[in-house]
């Protein structure tokens, strides 16, 4: 056993395994593992799995192999059992058996080519020994609900879990893991919506609530800005008092936050990547500069960090804020953030320029200074902006994607 494996666990890849878990999985379903082997026209040896359909995943318990099926576990049982990361994809992908067999036909497929038949047959085997075969359950959710229903009330219940439901006292006091009581009452009321049946998952709408009432919608998701929900704030706070808006679209995509997709320049040139903004809370008049965005195409949202709060004059008690945002910042980590709305222009050598936009950004609760933040896709939409190549290269533009329609040459020196 590794020095780090303490006693009563064995470790697999890097992944501790609970060994009362692990034999209370394999005793749902004991399958020996055996392997025979077929030989292909080329001659390769193929590993085939014994009993046939599809492969179970594999513990390893005291030597011995045991097939285990991830089937009715809950997610603190997966989360014992299986990587995080995989077991996020089983939450919140709507087609994660689909896209899961998906992959291992891939490799099935290449076994039966004769292609690379040992390391794809070691790859599959891994796969699925590391991904849950479906998604978690819920035993204390209503087993009647729409399974689209169900893997949204996982979703919400997932992100705030563990989250503790705290005001914070100043913005200094912002915590990412804990929740806001104006957004644990909108959640709370969304997910009593759909256990009741009075909220269902349909493609491209969704619904608005505000202090835990319904205030609009399902109506057509797309009609739901960022501009229209600041323009109703104001009337939706005189009926119902203070509280916070919660847009729930249960389609929207994966929400991005990555710097290293932005377009760097080598050490020893400028950063001709990153802009300027000036920004507002929603109903104040005077904005403020913030630098040092970048032109980035891997992020989702505008990115704002604890000294550009401070300088909008944000407080705890803004009618701007919304509901704590997922971030996927790689291929397989994700961190939740609090996000508000803001008004925000561009800034061109140090004048505004192009439209004041109404947009979502999320808080990094990490002092400002000179790093860099991402810009969100909002400016992307509405004005994308370019330079040509390093190097003196020439940059082509075109018209709504119909073709190249102008050249500008660019400048060698």
């Amino acid at each position: 056993m590794p020095a780090s494996a303490s006693p009563g666990h064995t470790k697999v890849k890097d992944h501790t395994v609970d060994l009362p878990l692990a034999v209370r999985m394999a005793e749902r379903s004991i399958t020996p593992l055996t392997t025979s082997t077929t030989s292909t026209s080329s001659g390769d040896r193929t590993p085939t799995s014994g009993g046939g359909g599809e492969r179970s995943p594999t513990t390893s318990i005291g030597g011995s192999i045991l097939s285990t099926s991830s089937k009715g576990l809950t997610v603190d049982e997966m989360l014992e059992m299986y990587p995080k990361q995989h077991v996020e994809w089983a939450i919140h992908s709507p087609d994660y058996v689909g896209a899961r067999n998906r992959r291992v036909k891939k490799y099935d497929d290449m076994i039966a080519r004769g292609s690379n038949v040992e390391l794809a047959a070691r790859a599959r085997d891994e796969f699925l020994a590391r991904t849950p075969s479906e998604p978690p359950i819920d035993p204390g959710e209503p087993a009647d609900l729409d399974p689209e229903v169900l893997r949204r009330i996982r979703v919400l219940k997932y992100m705030y879990r563990g989250c503790r439901v705290v005001r914070p006292a100043t913005i200094l006091d912002l915590d990412p893991s804990t929740i806001f009581p104006e957004t644990a009452v909108n959640r709370d009321a969304v997910l009593s919506a759909y256990r009741r049946g009075d909220l269902n998952v349909v493609p491209g709408q969704a619904t608005v609530w505000f202090a835990g009432n319904l205030v609009a919608g399902p109506l057509p998701s797309s009609g739901f800005t960022e501009d229209y929900l600041a323009k109703n704030i104001p009337g939706w706070r005189e009926k119902y008092g203070h509280g916070h808006v919660w847009t729930e679209n249960p389609h929207e995509g994966t929400h991005r936050q990555r710097k290293c997709e932005g377009t760097m320049p080598a050490i020893d040139e400028i950063w001709a990547h990153v802009f300027s903004i000036r920004a507002r809370l929603i109903g104040e008049t005077d904005f403020v500069t913030i630098n040092n965005i970048l032109d980035d195409t891997g992020s989702s949202y505008l990115e704002l960090l604890t000294d550009d709060c401070f300088d909008l004059g944000l407080t705890e008690t803004y009618s701007g804020w919304k509901p704590d945002v997922s971030l996927k910042i790689s291929s397989h980590e994700k961190i939740k953030r609090h996000s508000i709305m803001v008004e925000a222009q561009l800034l061109l050598d140090g004048e505004p320029f192009g439209p004041v936009l109404c947009v979502r950004a999320t808080i990094s609760p990490v002092d400002g200074g000179e790093l860099e933040r991402c810009s969100g896709m909002a400016f992307r939409r509405n004005l994308f902006t370019a330079t040509s190549p390093y190097g003196g290269g020439d940059l082509h533009l075109s018209d709504f994607k119909k073709g190249v329609t102008r050249s500008l040459r660019g400048d060698p020196q």
